[in-house]
């Protein structure tokens, strides 16, 4: 399924509460097309905002919301 919604997060920790969150939601990933991305630390989201942004206008082309 396309991606509909999706959250970028910096590290392990985050990943962690994100997924109990899904779960406890009954969010399936693949079924309700929701994406992850783990930065792996909050400088590497800085050093690679404009990739991400860039991502996010994919995402709006293909009707995907990016947090």
């Amino acid at each position: 399924r396309p991606f509909r919604a999706g959250i970028i997060f910096e590290g392990e920790t985050e990943k962690v509460v994100i997924d109990e969150i899904l779960r406890a939601l009954r969010v399936n990933k693949e079924r309700d097309g929701f994406f992850q991305y783990n930065a792996k630390g909050i400088s590497n989201i800085v050093k690679n905002m404009i990739a991400l942004y860039n991502l996010a206008k994919i995402g709006r082309q293909y009707r995907c919301l990016l947090f």
